[in-house]
């Protein structure tokens, strides 16, 4: 799937595709990284009249320019170093960010390539490069999803229409995340794995869930010709995922088993975890599970 340009010199980075980068790897406005703000604006208000290193507060300046929108005040490099930040807590990684720049022309070009090509790039590390790669995923999802084309799960009957209109071709065994604002539009759909165990990427459900500011999420697990059976062990790592998706003020709606000729939803059949449900939720779902 080609992704749509994120030129910075164009003007073509949008402030939806700014927020999300930052959002999502800086972690500048979510809980990943909140005490290096909270450190700069410290230091920001100490009074004492010693001399600071040129670079103390960088990382708080640098943020503060990224998320105020303006494409004319952040340079290509500086977008890739923010990203960098939340893989490298502590270290200078403003050379590696140039560096990957030279190496691949864009942002754009940085954030498609693959994890090979962006390893050998000095300095860069694997988790530098999953980083990158993730954010790339978590962009790509972003802006492929246009505001007037958002689908909207109310019922049962819509996610089977979502599924029938996304994943028609799908025939073996993978795992999705769907995740939906408050209005219930779709906000991202993400491959999650390519096995059915949960328990193995509950973290990069709640990183997605955080990046992308949504509310509601479906998990779809393609069985392709497999029995649709939920195992103990599975069915325990789902009611895990639902506590921990209620710790931040998120919902796990539905849990689908998706085979060859049926579908199996855990909320139809009542088998969903109602752990911490609140009278919202147990709204929510009664109506989801209403037939039209």
């Amino acid at each position: 799937m080609n992704r749509q340009k994120l030129s910075v010199e164009s003007g073509e980075f949008n402030r939806g595709c700014r927020y999300l980068i930052l959002t999502a790897a800086a972690g500048c406005l979510t809980p990943f990284s909140p005490v290096p703000t909270m450190i700069y604006t410290a230091m920001e208000d100490n009074k004492s009249n010693a001399k600071k290193p040129y670079w103390l507060g960088h990382r708080g300046r640098l943020r503060r320019r990224v998320a105020s929108g303006d494409p004319d005040v952040v340079r290509p490099y500086e977008i890739i170093e923010t990203v960098l930040f939340y893989a490298v807590p502590r270290m200078d990684v403003s050379g590696i960010a140039r560096d990957l720049i030279d190496a691949f022309g864009s942002v754009d070009a940085v954030l498609n390539a693959d994890r090979e090509r962006l390893m050998a790039v000095p300095g860069v590390t694997r988790r530098m490069a999953d980083c990158l790669l993730a954010t790339g995923e978590l962009v790509e999802a972003y802006i492929n999803i246009k505001q007037e084309n958002q689908f909207r799960i109310w019922r049962f009957e819509d996610m089977q229409s979502f599924l029938k209109a996304h994943f028609g071709a799908v025939r073996t065994t993978q795992l999705w995340a769907i995740y939906t604002d408050h209005d219930e539009r779709v906000v991202g759909c993400m491959k999650i794995s390519d096995s059915l165990l949960v328990n193995a990427r509950a973290r990069e459900i709640l990183e997605n869930v955080l990046a992308l500011e949504a509310r509601y999420v479906y998990v779809a697990a393609f069985y392709g010709p497999e029995p649709l059976e939920l195992y103990e062990e599975e069915a325990r790592s789902i009611a895990a995922l639902s506590e921990a998706l209620t710790l931040i003020g998120v919902t796990l709606m539905d849990y689908l088993m998706i085979g060859e000729e049926r579908i199996v939803s855990l909320c139809m059949t009542g088998r969903m975890s109602r752990a911490g449900e609140n009278p919202e939720t147990a709204r929510l779902r009664e109506r989801y599970a209403e037939r039209r």
